[in-house]
């Protein structure tokens, strides 16, 4: 385990010039370098500077998590290395930026910004390594692994396989600043098409896999005829779940999962006021904190009596639905829908809410049919072991689809969380080279609704005591939920140091539990 620093390094100025002794008690030291936060490292007594804004969303890598060699964003997590500035866990992919360091009369100066790539492929030219991996999806597990080969040197034939029409892109923004209005389509792709030509990735388009033959290693399509295989890695994601409502107008129900059901859902709206949507879950709660910033009337019915309760507690519960209601948001909680007629929703216990369209959010069911059809393991998903490996050698599954093996739940487990796909995906990328890494980090997700940005770390829903330190009313909390003595999970808002920190924690419970004898 890496020992970590809980403590933010001290600000210095660089431009100045700063004292080789200021290094003694720390590695690392934050600061400027004129108008540039910056973080200077050293390693094995070289000293290094790098700007410290995160790639993924530019957040401020001050507030972060540090341990001797790698920095933590505060914001969504991500992970870099204070050695070479690259990004060594999802959501950011992109290095740091890289500053010059002048060391002169005892003192470090950070200078210009360095062209260069700090996460560049290595050369590598091993007769081991597969001639074709397909990857079939383009989802986060999917995006993930096909950027980690290209980046550790992979040089064979990659090709992603896709239903979508769309090239990968940000699908966490689908229910918030996309559903908004304040994020343009631009913004979505998470990387331009010149990127995949450049790797050298090819992307089959609107093509759907339709049999899975694993005797022979091959991909059979239904665009694209059969694709050969060296390794698979199967990111099919997961649907929506959907809700029977007999004689409801098809289109004013909606689910939201694609970038498709995000633009249908658009359109819809333009022309309706009075909006239900069914689950308090987070999409539900995202969706609905999205459309009343189109001013829309919002109406969520729930069949909890408080949204997180069962997973976040009853005073997390309680606070998201009154910042709910406090937003102009009406909540049904301890209810289910009935029926629906194009106008209004009729409720298990005969009231009714009006009703221009319906959002569904209740949930997701893993895509595993393919597998299960192949005569792969599944159970509510792809059956994997640590390191995201099937029952069958050189056939991989991560994200969504995938239960993988999980020493500190006890059980295996399926996560359906943006960051902890693109991390499987960057590790069973890996493990196809040959690598054996086991992935058993602390899951991470988050929720944006309105002024409130709510994180959570580690396994909500297991636990007999919560701890919460600071107020939950006013958003600045961290809730620490102990199942016996062990710390299981967290939840915050506003506190981005003190989350990250404890995150890192987490995933070194993780990594301590997978180890033999543990």
């Amino acid at each position: 385990m890496t020992e970590q620093n809980n403590s933010r390094p001290a600000d210095h100025d660089f431009e100045a010039g700063v004292p080789l002794s200021a290094f003694e008690d720390q590695t690392t030291l934050t600061g400027q370098a004129g108008e540039t936060p910056v973080i200077v490292s050293c390693q094995d007594g070289e000293y290094r500077a790098f700007e410290a804004v995160c790639s993924h969303y530019g957040a401020s890598l001050a507030e972060g998590a540090f341990s001797a060699d790698t920095v933590r964003c505060p914001l969504h997590h991500a992970c870099f290395s204070l050695r070479t500035g690259a990004a060594i866990a999802a959501p950011a992919f992109g290095p740091l930026t890289r500053r010059s360091v002048v060391i002169a009369n005892g003192q470090v100066t950070v200078g210009a910004a360095i062209d260069t790539d700090a996460a560049g492929a290595p050369c590598r030219a091993r007769a081991s390594d597969p001639h074709r991996i397909v990857l079939v999806g383009s989802g986060a597990a999917a995006f993930a692994a096909a950027d980690t080969l290209r980046k550790e040197g992979y040089a064979g034939e990659l090709v992603m396989v896709s239903e979508d029409e769309d090239r990968p892109y940000d699908r966490p923004n689908l229910s918030k600043d996309y559903l908004a209005g304040s994020a343009p389509p631009e913004w979505m792709p998470l990387q331009s098409w010149d990127f995949y030509d450049h790797h050298d990735i090819e992307i089959l388009a609107k093509t759907r896999v339709t049999r899975l033959d694993l005797n022979s290693a091959r991909v059979e399509t239904d665009q694209h005829g059969a694709l050969a295989y060296d390794r698979l890695l199967l990111a099919t994601g997961a649907r929506a779940r959907t809700l029977p409502l007999p004689g409801a107008p098809e289109d004013r129900v909606f689910t939201l999962r694609s970038m498709a059901d995000a633009k249908r859902l658009i359109a819809a709206v333009e022309s309706a006021q009075n909006i239900a949507i069914v689950g308090a879950g987070f999409i539900g709660l995202e969706v609905s904190a999205s459309l009343r910033q189109r001013g829309k009337a919002i109406t969520i019915i729930s069949n909890e009596a408080e949204p997180f309760a069962a997973s976040l507690g009853p005073e997390i519960g309680r606070h998201v639905r009154q910042l709910h209601e406090a937003n102009g948001v009406r909540f049904i909680g301890s209810a289910s829908v009935r029926d629906f007629d194009g106008q209004s929703v009729t409720l298990d216990g005969g009231d009714s809410v009006s009703a221009d369209l319906v959002v569904v959010g209740i949930g997701a069911i893993p895509n595993d049919a393919l597998a299960a059809e192949a005569g792969l393991p599944v159970e509510d998903g792809i059956l994997v072991d640590a390191d995201l490996q099937t029952a069958v050698p050189g056939v991989f599954a991560a994200g969504d689809v995938a239960r993988h093996r999980n020493d500190w739940a006890g059980r295996p487990t399926r996560e359906e969380h943006w960051v902890a796909a693109q991390r499987q995906g960057q590790i069973a990328a890996r493990n196809m080279l040959g690598a054996q890494d086991a992935y058993n980090e602390a899951p991470f997700f988050w929720t944006h609704q309105f002024d409130m940005t709510l994180k959570v770390s580690g396994l909500p829903g297991v636990w007999d005591r919560i701890s919460v330190s600071g107020s939950i009313p006013d958003n600045d909390f961290v809730a620490s939920y102990y199942e016996g003595p062990r710390l299981r999970a967290v939840a915050s808002a506003g506190r981005e140091h003190e989350s990250t920190v404890l995150h890192e924690q987490l995933n070194a419970l993780h990594e301590q539990a997978a180890r033999p004898g543990s």
